[in-house]
């Protein structure tokens, strides 16, 4: 199954929201996304891997980020609203298929 296929089916939807700007003319980007978001197992926890307790994997198709214009690709600090709470995004993989992107893997925590 494709990503695309995996994520409409087991997904749940998200919002992902960046601030641009400075001062007054700061402008929240929103796209409303389905992703997968996982908690990290223990074991996959280790000392320098950077991730803590509670982080979560979160994959998020680049189809749905380019078709509303959203400035991709996401970035640290961008922030993920998933089930009610507002999650920061720690760190991002871009994953290409040839000279596409077909996807973000995100670690986020919150």
């Amino acid at each position: 199954m494709n990503t695309r296929g995996a994520l409409d089916r087991l997904g749940q939807v998200a919002q992902l929201r960046r601030l641009t700007g400075t001062g007054a003319n700061q402008t929240w980007h929103e796209v409303a996304l389905r992703v997968f978001a996982r908690q990290f197992r223990a074991q996959e926890i280790v000392a320098g891997s950077g991730l803590q307790q509670g982080d979560r994997q979160v994959i998020a198709h680049a189809s749905e980020i380019d078709a509303a214009q959203w400035p991709a690709p996401p970035r640290r600090d961008d922030k993920l609203l998933l089930e009610g709470r507002l999650l920061n995004v720690q760190s991002v993989e871009t994953v290409r298929v040839g000279e596409r992107v077909e996807r973000y893997n995100m670690v986020c925590r919150g």
